[in-house]
């Protein structure tokens, strides 16, 4: 397979006739030893099933390679499947398909430079499907970590109390704009998941989809929020059991505060919240 950097990547995309295209999100990464500290971040062993998602020209796809022996790389881009299918050893898996449909039970490690325009549903839905895996290493728009890293503010939301009942999130770089062709408008963040376990898996998927609901009018109080949902002055009573205050909006609310609201609006019997 070829390595892609900037003295490559033109005549690589020349040859596999791929022309970057926005709704596809595509930017390619052409520094080879940001790729190398990427791949290097996921703790890939023998015995490890990978997976990269959105492989493009395979700059990340490259050095998993040499680490690998389990690898499958998923893209929705004809164009790079058939590109990939004459580059990558014969032992990687390509499939074509949509990442946002595709099962990732079968997976331990999860890794990926994710479009631009698909990176919270794409996120999230790798953290719910891939519920086997224990490490997924990601980089996205630096404004779009936040989303995922923030328990409190108007960068928290659903997405990130999801990450933080499931995993622990750590920032491990940041990569200029530069680096890429097409270069983006702004720098990119290098991020870690890990899967901790320290909730109930199921549960945490409930909270999830609560939460989403109560961060619909971020402006109302939680009280008002979880009115919508169910009766009020039942409402009132679960707030006070659970010594949350009742005029905090969503954005105060920490992500196992809603673990615990979720499971006592379970036990109460409302499962359809």
């Amino acid at each position: 397979m070829q390595l892609v950097n900037k003295e490559s990547v033109k005549y690589l995309m020349e040859i596999a006739s791929i022309n970057p295209t926005k709704d596809k999100g595509q930017n390619f990464l052409v520094e080879p030893n940001i790729c190398e500290n990427i791949v290097n971040l996921a703790k890939i062993d023998a015995n490890s099933k990978v997976i990269e998602v959105g492989p493009g020209l395979g700059s990340l796809t490259y050095h998993l390679e040499n680490k690998a022996n389990n690898l499958t790389v998923i893209d929705i881009d004809e164009r790079v499947i058939n590109y990939l299918s004459n580059e990558v050893k014969e032992s990687t898996n390509i499939v074509f398909g949509d990442a946002l449909k595709y099962d990732y039970d079968d997976y331990d490690i999860v890794i990926s430079n994710i479009p631009y325009n698909i990176t919270k549903d794409l996120i999230v839905h790798l953290l719910i499907s891939a519920r086997n895996a224990t490490q997924f290493v990601f980089m996205c728009q630096k404004e779009n970590f936040y989303h995922f890293y923030d328990t409190k503010g108007s960068e928290y939301g659903a997405s990130s109390v999801l990450v933080h009942l499931l995993a622990d999130i750590k920032k491990a770089f940041e990569v200029n704009a530069s680096s890429f062709v097409p270069m983006p408008k702004c720098k990119s963040t290098v991020f870690t998941i890990i899967r901790n376990n320290n909730y109930d898996f199921d549960l945490v998927v409930k909270t999830y989809k609560v939460a989403s609901k109560l961060f619909l009018n971020r402006r109302k109080t939680i009280l008002n929020n979880l009115s919508n949902l169910i009766n009020k002055e039942e409402a009132i009573k679960i707030l006070e059991t659970l010594n949350i205050d009742a005029i905090l909006r969503p954005e105060e609310i920490s992500p196992e505060n809603f673990y615990h609201l979720t499971t006592l609006l379970i036990e109460k019997g409302y499962k359809n919240v």
